[in-house]
């Protein structure tokens, strides 16, 4: 199966990132991927209610990071991420509008830390 960019899916992300954000929980993530096959914008939902959001401009901080593969035009990246559902886009634009009123770790000024952990 192959899946044309833009795309966008939803997975679990447990254990993919060695930072603070890792002792809050299951995390439920939402990628956006553009037509040069990189992740543009990604939601990190976590079970504990925190929200963290990353695009290219705000890409790291001191909780986690969007999220650096080269997604590639045949679904095999699918292997390497649980339980994936595709999205379209009017879903994750949605989630993204959501997310960001939400975001622990709003991009405001690029890698600022928002969140007292």
């Amino acid at each position: 199966m192959r899946v044309a960019a833009p795309f966008s899916f939803e997975c679990r992300a447990d254990g993919w990132q060695q930072y603070e954000s890792e002792s809050w929980g299951a995390c439920r993530r939402w990628i956006e991927v553009l037509e040069d096959q990189k992740a543009a914008r990604q939601i990190d939902r976590y079970e504990c209610g925190r929200v963290l959001v990353y695009d290219r401009a705000h890409a790291r901080d001191r909780f986690g990071m969007l999220i650096g593969l080269m997604f590639s035009k045949k679904a095999k990246w699918q292997n390497f991420f649980a339980e994936v559902s595709l999205a379209d886009a009017a879903t994750f634009e949605k989630a993204w509008r959501r997310a960001l009123r939400e975001a622990d770790n709003r991009p405001h000024g690029g890698t600022q830390d928002v969140v007292d952990a």
